[in-house]
């Protein structure tokens, strides 16, 4: 997939602090929205996963700006769906469609355990696992996504991360990188990726804000990393996003494993 070769080329040139300047509007540091979430998935063993979409390959322009390219055929039917080519589509590693556990993902005590390979053969390929919500979130709303991740084990470039995602050009995403430095915690475009800090616990509580006119902000175990203003990359939503998490490797061969917990989204 574009987005993962793209990602697996981003570890040359990257793991420097990310500033985003610009003269947007400031919001106050902290804006989570208060009372019940609009969405919570809590990974209970019935969990089911059913449906794809299909994604064109992503042409970056050299500004890096969203090339806002929307996802194609979208054909989920439950909750959660995969990408076509990231729903780990090779012999003896199953589709992630129906329920219960498989050799690619399980959901158990509040968490989803999720193993993504890499994997390039005459026969097959996959770039690891994409989940992606069947629900929708209104884009002229502030969004807050948050979730408690952990990246556990993988080769280098293994990457685990959650996104607001409205296509494969149209997202903003945070999540863990390796390296043969460590593991850090990358923010990531459909053509930048930039890192916010090296992980210092293994696990973390990720959270990601939209507001459609302040632009998006980036917390770490409540602290702000980064603010985003809209006019950076042509940051703001072109379509109402879906919730979305990626576990992928960064080449043949390579591979992530870790987990996300409760997800909650309010509006």
């Amino acid at each position: 997939m574009q987005r993962t070769a793209k990602r697996s080329l981003s570890l040359l040139s990257l793991f420097l602090m990310a500033s985003c300047g610009g003269g947007a509007p400031q919001v106050p540091q902290h804006t989570h929205l208060s009372g019940e979430p609009l969405f919570t998935e809590e990974w209970k063993p019935n969990t089911h996963v059913q449906g794809t979409v299909l994604v064109a390959p992503l042409e970056c322009p050299s500004t890096k700006e969203d090339t806002e390219q929307p996802f194609l055929n979208n054909a989920i039917s439950s909750t959660w769906g995969t990408i076509v080519g990231l729903a780990g589509e090779v012999p003896d590693l199953p589709n992630v469609t129906g329920t219960g556990a498989t050799q690619s993902w399980q959901a158990e005590g509040g968490r989803i355990y999720l193993h993504g390979q890499f994997i390039q053969t005459q026969n097959a390929k996959t770039d690891g696992i994409a989940l992606i919500s069947q629900k929708t979130f209104d884009k002229t709303k502030p969004i807050t996504l948050e979730a408690q991740a952990s990246l556990t084990e993988g080769t280098f470039g293994a990457f685990l991360g959650i996104t607001l995602i409205a296509g494969e050009g149209d997202f903003r995403e945070i999540g863990y990188r390796q390296n043969d430095q460590g593991v850090f915690i990358n923010r990531l475009t459909p053509c930048e990726e930039t890192t916010l800090m090296k992980r210092a616990e293994p696990i973390n509580t990720f959270r990601l804000e939209y507001h459609p006119t302040y632009g998006w902000k980036y917390f770490v175990n409540e602290v702000l990393l980064l603010s985003e203003p809209l006019d950076n990359l042509k940051a703001g939503l072109s379509r109402d996003p879906h919730v979305g998490i990626y576990i992928t490797g960064a080449g043949p061969n390579t591979w992530a494993q870790g987990w996300v917990g409760a997800l909650k989204v309010w509006q």
